[in-house]
């Protein structure tokens, strides 16, 4: 298999997809995780209020409620890449949540390379990319920008 990855226009709150992917903080108060409940509806504060916190490196899949995918997966990542080591652990986190992704058989995602990159840095979306370059799942990834 090739992964399939297509660059669109759409907001990853529009996209019509299996899941997507969406990075919040560890206690979800920042302006990421304010606009996600902002667009999915007040439902989600209830999920968030039960989840309490999020480890860095975890990752949740949650109902996507009034989004027009039909699940969210949430995840917190390391906010600084400085060391190879951090590079790796985020990896890892990628690695993770695509094995969640293949174990319930989602056949598309997206996720919101630009917000990776703005809310995180360019370093966190190159090596997000790179990651998908080595993946051989059949599976169609939208890179929403």
């Amino acid at each position: 298999f090739i992964m399939d990855i297509r660059v669109v226009s759409e907001s990853i709150f529009d996209i019509e997809s299996d899941c997507i992917v969406y990075f919040v903080d560890n206690a979800f108060s920042n302006d990421d995780t304010m606009e996600i409940i902002s667009k999915a509806g007040n439902r989600l504060l209830d999920v968030f209020s039960k989840l309490s916190s999020l480890a860095t490196g975890e990752y949740k899949i949650i109902p996507a409620f009034n989004l027009k995918t039909i699940y969210t997966i949430i995840s917190s990542i390391p906010q600084k890449i400085e060391t190879s080591e951090d590079e790796n652990f985020l990896e890892e986190i990628f690695e993770d949540i695509f094995a969640g992704i293949k174990k319930r058989e989602f056949n598309t995602v997206a996720v919101d390379i630009t917000r990776l990159s703005n809310s995180y840095s360019f370093k966190h979306s190159e090596i997000f990319k790179k990651f998908l370059r080595n993946i051989d799942d059949d599976i169609v990834v939208f890179m929403c920008k």
